[in-house]
Formats: structure tokens, sequence, C-alpha cells
């Protein structure tokens, strides 16, 4: 799941990428970057309301690398799934840049 460029400065690291980067040295598929957050957001937290998460994430996804994933099955990594708004975005941008399946791993589920 990709950071914003101001929200990993503040952070210092993504953690989503240094567990694709573990999972992808142990399992030895290659990670390839394939979206990039080009809007900040605000937090998306489960006190909002399905539509205010929507448009608030709405937009906030570019596909990179396109012709790297193109027409084969992708794997978003995230930490915490929280309502999956999150992650359906994303997979509706790689999809629309032509992958053929996308499928999402996360470690946790904040109920």
């Amino acid at each position: 799941m990709p950071l914003h460029a101001r929200r990993r400065r503040t952070r210092g690291y993504n953690q989503s990428e240094r567990i694709a980067r573990t999972m992808a040295r142990h399992s030895g598929v290659p990670l390839i970057a394939t979206a990039k957050r080009i809007r900040h957001t605000k937090p998306l937290t489960v006190s909002r309301s399905a539509a205010e998460r929507t448009a608030i994430i709405a937009g906030a996804f570019t596909a990179v690398n396109a012709d790297a994933f193109y027409g084969k099955s992708v794997l978003i990594v995230d930490d915490v799934l929280t309502t999956g708004t999150t992650v359906n975005e994303l997979a509706r941008v790689l999809r629309e840049a032509g992958a053929q399946k996308v499928n999402a791993l996360t470690i946790a589920r904040a109920d």
C-alpha cells in the first residue's frame, strides 16, 4: 500500500512496503511498485460513513510500471484492513491499468 510522500517523511518508512519486501525475499516473487499515492488524504476511520471514506480516497492513487503487471495477477500488501475502502480503490486503479486479477493480503484486521 503506497503512502503519500508527506506521510512517509513523517513516519520515516512504509510498514506495508517492509512487509512486502520481506515476503518477496522469502518467496522469490519479485516486488514491483505498481502504484503511487498522488494525493495526501485524511485518515479513513471506522467512524466515517462509507460514502465519506470513498470520497476521501477517490483519486488518491495512480498506476506505475503498468507494463510490468499488465495481464498479470497483482497482490496488494497492507498492514491493517479497517473497512476495505483503500484496498478497493487501489484495486480499481490497478485493474483499470491492466492487472488481470488483484488480491489483497493484510496482516491484521481492525474491528
